[in-house]
């Protein structure tokens, strides 16, 4: 990339090589944006001669207050490296191409606004003056020195009429014109805030820098090729698009993009982007491990009930002891990938996230519907999948769903990590509906010697398919489940469930069912539970 050298000043000693500084302004050239965090590139080249010389940045972002820029130095020796942020020097004696047209932008605006407010007072001094020929008729038709004379009294009287009449009409149409000029008003006083805004923000941002001066040396005329890098805040999540096709062959597609956003005091301009799924530790060394003490003591004693003189006399209690153990965080630091962005891309400081496209993977996929009927009142369309590809999808709280290329809605993803299997919801089924009732559920008592309590239950779950297309159907259902031995619970199920403790939670059910189109499908569950007699079941 091109580099403007501002200034060159010789500062000599008597030596046979002499030294310059020069004053270089750069721009982000590149950017790795991890999920939380960016590292960003500036390239820059600079035409030295042999010795030593200094090169002043005096451009880099407010980040910098708490780092050093990391420097890497081709063709040339890399000696001491500063940053400040105090007392700079300006960076141009003149405007710079983007600050003349702001200033432009704000001066047509102001004018604008200007002539507007003009116009406004022209037809406001038209109403003022209609205001005072109507005080002049009203006067003039009080006026005891008028002519006595019917036609010359009715002559005046029509002129003070008409001339009133056109007066008011005047001021009305005034009114109205001043209605419709504040709009425009509003209108143009906007764009003047928002001109000196924009200007205030580009004379802003010099004020608003650090300054890194770095000496290089070199034995031999050379071009000096400088990295500087530093890090910022931004971050990027991942954003899908999933579209599900439910053709013979079925297969899901899933179109992977990006929202990206930054806040490092500084505007990427057509920049070279990567995303990295790496996050920037802030932990970089293990925790420490201290002795653990245990101490067994008697228990407490019952508490007794002590008058004030009694207390002041008490032995103080031993409490049973309470064993306190570090919990250490959880960590996951697994491999990362890194997506290159084949586009250069512009992304503003702290404006909303730019968003691209990264690429798309199909994969085959399995058609079905999912019911919960103890929630639902119909069935879900799912795909299940495996995530042949070599990359993980990421958890996104932004992916939009699709079937047959018809948006069906806005939800979240799961991680999906590469080579697990993956399942995704595209929405109800409003041909299959769902319906739960509950028959009978009775309490009561039984035994003699050892009584107990007894409840008893009966649901019934009806599937009905209203519509002309098949479906696998899982069906998900829910018995209670205890942890106590005198706690008794069993059920009958027909059809019995394909699979009890389904998704390793206890007391859920699974069947799996094939319901064809205009067909009914009918399971019945009873349960007992039986518990002790004093005991309250919860």
């Amino acid at each position: 990339m091109k580099n403007r050298v501002l200034s060159s000043v010789l500062v000599c000693v008597a030596s046979p090589v002499f030294c310059e500084t020069y004053v270089i302004t750069s721009a982000p050239s590149s950017v790795i944006v991890y999920l939380e965090g960016a590292k960003v590139t500036r390239n820059l080249t600079v035409e030295l001669p042999a010795g030593r010389h200094d090169v002043v940045l005096p451009d880099l972002p407010p980040e910098l207050e708490y780092q050093l820029p990391q420097i890497a130095v081709t063709n040339a020796v890399l000696g001491p490296v500063s940053v400040r942020n105090d007392a700079l020097p300006p960076l141009s004696e003149e405007d710079t191409d983007d600050i003349a047209s702001a200033r432009e932008q704000l001066m047509i605006a102001q004018t604008n606004l200007a002539d507007h407010e003009d116009q406004e007072a022209r037809v406001m001094s038209a109403a003022e003056a209609a205001e005072m020929q109507i005080e002049f008729l009203k006067a003039l038709a009080r006026n005891e020195g008028l002519s006595s004379d019917a036609g010359d009294l009715n002559e005046i009287a029509v002129m003070v009429g008409e001339q009133t009449q056109r007066a008011r009409q005047q001021i009305l149409d005034a009114e109205k014109a001043i209605r419709g000029m504040l709009k425009a008003r509003e209108v143009l006083e906007e764009a003047v805030e928002d001109a000196e805004e924009a200007l205030a923000a580009l004379l802003t941002s010099d004020e608003d820098r650090f300054q890194a001066a770095v000496t290089l040396s070199t034995d031999t005329a050379a071009t000096a090729e400088l990295s500087v890098s530093y890090f910022v805040s931004a971050s990027w999540e991942p954003l899908y698009d999933v579209t599900l096709s439910t053709a013979e062959t079925a297969q899901i597609s899933i179109r992977r993009g990006a929202a990206i956003e930054q806040s490092s005091g500084e505007d990427w301009n057509d920049v070279e982007v990567r995303l990295s799924t790496l996050s920037v530790s802030k932990k970089l060394k293990p925790s420490r491990v201290f002795p653990r003490k245990v101490v067994a003591v008697d228990p407490a004693p019952p508490a007794q009930s002590l008058d004030r003189s009694s207390m002041l006399l008490a032995e103080p209690i031993v409490e049973a002891p309470v064993i306190v153990e570090e919990v250490a965080a959880a960590i996951y630091d697994g491999p990362g990938v890194t997506y290159d962005v084949l586009a250069r891309l512009t992304v503003a400081n702290d404006v909303d996230a730019a968003r691209i496209a990264l690429d798309t993977i199909t994969l085959p996929a399995e058609v079905f519907a999912r019911a919960v009927p103890l929630r639902d009142e119909t069935a879900y369309l799912m795909a299940r999948f495996k995530n042949t590809s070599d990359e993980p999808f990421f958890a996104s709280n932004e992916t939009f769903f699709s079937v047959d290329n018809q948006f069906v809605g806005l939800s979240d993803m799961p991680e999906i990590p590469a080579g697990d299997e993956g399942v995704l919801a595209f929405g109800p089924i409003e041909d299959l509906r769902l319906d739960l009732e509950v028959l009978d559920r009775s309490d009561g008592d039984s035994g003699i010697l050892n009584r107990s309590n007894v409840r008893d239950e009966e649901t019934r779950i009806t599937v009905t398919n209203l519509g002309d297309q098949s479906y696998s159907l899982e069906l998900i259902g829910q018995v209670p489940y205890s942890e106590q031995e005198e706690l008794q619970i069993t059920f009958t199920a027909d059809p019995e469930p394909t699979e009890q403790n389904y998704d390793f939670m206890r007391g859920i059910l699974k069947w799996e069912l094939e319901v064809v189109p205009n067909d009914e499908i009918v399971i019945s569950v009873s349960q007992k539970v039986r518990w002790p007699e004093g005991l309250l079941l919860k």
